[in-house]
């Protein structure tokens, strides 16, 4: 994940891990997280990449 701090200065770390732990498809994740952040009343812009790859 990569994301700008209107994400994660206003969204826990824990909040952003239990929503990227959860079984979802990806934008899902995304649009979940941008959630969050507006739920916060973040007043920055909200940028998120999750990038899903296997090894």
């Amino acid at each position: 994940m990569l994301c700008s701090d209107g994400l994660c200065g206003f969204v826990s770390d824990d909040a952003i891990n239990n929503i990227l732990n959860q079984d979802q498809p990806i934008q899902q994740m995304v649009d979940d997280l941008y959630n969050a952040a507006m739920s916060a009343n973040s007043n920055d812009n909200v940028t998120v990449i999750l990038v899903e790859f296997s090894l």
